[in-house]
This record gives C-alpha cells, sequence and structure tokens, in this order.
C-alpha cells in the first residue's frame, strides 16, 4: 500500500520555504514528521499515512530555553514568560533546581547515569520506553480535542494492556539518527509499536511525545501532541506502528 502524505500543497510549500530561509539566515529550522502504519494480524498493510508534526507546545520551547540557557525550572506558575513545566498526567508543576542538562543525564537516582538508554536494555529516560510502559515515549489515545499551545496529556489515552479499548505498549526501537548532506538535514526515527490484544477495534485518533526527565525521581513532559486527520482503526490481533522523524536543517 502507498504511504498517503496528507500534508496540504500549499501549507507543504510554506515549510519548505522556511527551511530555505533558515539557510539563508543561518537559523537551523526543526521539521518533525508522523507516519501511522496498521497491519493486519497476517501481516497486510491496512492503512499508511504520512503528516507533519506542527504541534509542539509550550513546554517544548520552554524545555529548549532552559536547555540552551542552562536555566533551572524553579517558577510556581507555568505560562508564558516561566521556565518551569507541566508534568504529564499529573498537570502540576514539576521543579529542577538546577540546569536540564544535569537532571537528564541523572536518570532517577541510585547513583546511575544515562541518558536516554542508547543501549538496547535502556530506555529509562528520554523518549524511549520500555516495553509495557505508557507513562512516556511515543503514546497515543481515542480523544479528539482540539491541539492546545497550552496541552500536557493526551485527551483520552490508551493504556497499555491487553483488556478491552487497550494496547499492548511495546519497547521504542533505538534511535536511527542520518544525515542528507544536500539538504543539510540531521535526522532522527523514533518507532514504537503497539499490539492490540483486546479482542475489538482500537480507534486512535491522537499522538503524543512524552520526554522523561531523571532528576533524582523521574518526571514525564509531554512536549508535543498531534491530532489526526481521521481515525486510524488498529484491528483485533492487528498493529500499530508510530514513527515520527525530528530533523534539525542546518545552516552549513
Amino acid at each position: 500500500m502507498e504511504t498517503l502524505y496528507t500534508e496540504s500543497k500549499q501549507s507543504e510549500r510554506k515549510y519548505r520555504r522556511l527551511a530555505r530561509m533558515g539557510q539563508e539566515l543561518q537559523i537551523p529550522i526543526t521539521e518533525c514528521f508522523l507516519q501511522m502504519d496498521v497491519l493486519s494480524p497476517d501481516g497486510e498493510i491496512l492503512h499508511s499515512h504520512k503528516q507533519r508534526s506542527h504541534s509542539w507546545n509550550r513546554n517544548f520551547y520552554t524545555m529548549l530555553f532552559d536547555t540552551i540557557c542552562g536555566k533551572d525550572t524553579n517558577d510556581t506558575t507555568t505560562g508564558a514568560g516561566k521556565t518551569s513545566l507541566l508534568a504529564n498526567s499529573y498537570g502540576s508543576i514539576r521543579v529542577v533546581n538546577y540546569g536540564l542538562i544535569p537532571a537528564m543525564i541523572y536518570a532517577g537516582g541510585g547513583g546511575q547515569y544515562q541518558y536516554d538508554g542508547d543501549a538496547v536494555s535502556g530506555c529509562s529516560a528520554g523518549i524511549r520506553a520500555p516495553v509495557a510502559n505508557s507513562d512516556f515515549g511515543i503514546l497515543v489515545g481515542s480523544g479528539t480535542d482540539a491541539e492546545d499551545f497550552e496541552g500536557w496529556k493526551l485527551s483520552t489515552q490508551i493504556l497499555n494492556g491487553n483488556a478491552t479499548g487497550q494496547l499492548s505498549h511495546q519497547a521504542s526501537n533505538p534511535h536511527m539518527v542520518s544525515y542528507d548532506t544536500p539538504t543539510k538535514t540531521l535526522s532522527d526515527l523514533l518507532i514504537r509499536f503497539f499490539n492490540n490484544n483486546s479482542g475489538g477495534d482500537i480507534l486512535v485518533n491522537e499522538t503524543a511525545l512524552v520526554y522523561a526527565i531523571g532528576a533524582f525521581g523521574t518526571f514525564n513532559t509531554m512536549f508535543g501532541r498531534d491530532l489526526l486527520s481521521s481515525t486510524v482503526t488498529v484491528p483485533d490481533a492487528g498493529q500499530l506502528k508510530v514513527a515520527y522523524t525530528i530533523s534539525l536543517v542546518f545552516p552549513a
């Protein structure tokens, strides 16, 4: 089955023009693509579409600012002009009293340092989640609420499991980093599979990227949520593949 690209031609032209302007002005431009594939029990591709992910939220930009500046996240309120982050699921403000780089490197205490679990046995922090974990990493949901810059969680998350309405969350695939010389684009392909053992169809309408920040007790922060243009149905005994490609177009 051919993958359907759902971005409008008008919007796509603007994104490509923005990338070219970034190179001209020596300002790196971030791009993100989302692809959804559904496989039947016998491996047949039932659905495949690709779209631009353009729903970075306040957490993402705050996290970027805090990381570049080495700024702690000790504001007691959140919103415009604040350096605080909202935790996924709880909606509470999480405080890190030192820069985010040390916080991300120190994954949960115990004297064990690990950043994002690049090792196959990792997945304890960052964007790669372990098997059966529905707290961070690539997550999916059935909700249809509009995308919100102030959003901090999925509208209606699909939890891990094999019961009705649940998907079995597989371990995130290892990072797949590549570089395209002609376009000066560095990319990271992030993939996660979800198996439907629930006994019925599962309807997916939203996806999210949730980052686990280790800081003497990991907390999770959603920095992007995408509302799909149409419902993706995962049949019983079928499998869902969600792939995010995050790219940075370098100026040189």
